[in-house]
């Protein structure tokens, strides 16, 4: 379960993101991308079940490692 604060998202202006997450994941069927399972939301919240992943989200990731170098990411 991926649950996000909208005040969060609102503030860092990434609602057109958000919603370009749920739409794209919504489209593709491949066996390398995760698939989403569904979206509902509260007054608070927006929560996406998706399937489970071991270590978390690759984007945050490469946040902190900066790059992959070739050996990695092959």
């Amino acid at each position: 379960m991926k649950i996000m604060k909208k005040i969060e998202i609102i503030r860092s202006k990434q609602t057109d993101h958000i919603m370009n997450e749920i739409s794209i994941l919504n489209s593709i069927n491949h066996p390398f991308i995760i698939s989403i399972d569904g979206v509902a939301q509260d007054d608070k919240h927006i929560y996406l079940a998706l399937q489970l992943v071991n270590g978390g989200e690759l984007f945050t990731y490469l946040r902190g490692v900066g790059k992959l170098d070739i050996d990695q990411s092959m």
